[in-house]
This record gives C-alpha cells, structure tokens and sequence, in this order.
C-alpha cells in the first residue's frame, strides 16, 4: 500500500531523479525548497499549470540575489546533477517539459533561482505551446 503521509509516489518517485524530493527541499529556504517540491510534482499529480505556476509564485518569492540554502549536504546535489546527466544521455530533447522542470530542480541544487524562474517558465511555455508534460 502506498504511504501518502510519509512517501507520496509524486515526491518519491521520479523519471530522473533517483532520491526524494524531500532529500533536497529540506536544504534549501521554504520558498526556494517549496517551488522544487511543485517543479517535482508536475505532471505527476493534477495539473502541470498549476504546479508550474505554483513554482514560479515560490521562485519569485526567494530572495535574491539567491539565497536558496539552509542545510546543505553536498553528495544529493551531487546525486542530482549524476542522474540528469545520465538521462540527458538517453533522452535529451525527448520530454522537454521534465527536462526544463528536471533543471530548474538542478540550478536551484546550485543555488541559482534566477535560471530556475527561467527554466520553469520555460516549461510552461511549452505547456501552453500543446507539447505534452
């Protein structure tokens, strides 16, 4: 049975990223950690404009210039930034709404929440553009 409370699968699993959502979120600011758990979830739980826009009302609430960390732990952005160069291998250019969504997750891993505003409204861009999530 699945555990919504403690491991919902729209935070724990994911088609790029092999850790939880929670794993990052937890080391970043709220806002900042608030728009990766919309960016995560889009496309895997309702609809995508909405956590996409979601994300964007987060990001253009973190401070800037960036200042997305609390704690920080160096091998998850570390896991994150192994397991989207190994999907882009694979599957650059097939999925860019994921791939837009999968790095903004990344630059803001890196602490850069202006690339992640821009990288989500690109999703959203593609979104209303009728490419499929």
């Amino acid at each position: 049975m699945t555990d919504m409370v403690n491991h919902p699968p729209h935070y724990t699993v994911h088609p790029i990223f092999s850790i939880e959502c929670h794993d990052l979120a937890r080391m970043l600011t709220f806002d900042a950690g608030s728009a990766v758990k919309y960016l995560w979830r889009a496309g895997r739980k309702g609809e995508p404009s909405e956590d996409l826009h979601k994300a964007l009302w987060y990001l253009d609430r973190v401070d800037l210039p960036c200042r997305v960390m609390q704690l920080w732990d160096e091998k998850v952005r570390e896991q994150i930034l192994d397991d989207l160069n190994a999907w882009k291998a694979r599957h650059t250019g097939t999925a860019p709404i994921l791939e837009d969504t999968a790095d903004a997750i990344e630059r803001l891993a890196a602490g850069d929440a202006r690339s992640a505003q821009i990288l989500a409204r690109e999703a959203l861009d593609h979104l209303n553009a009728g490419v499929s999530a």
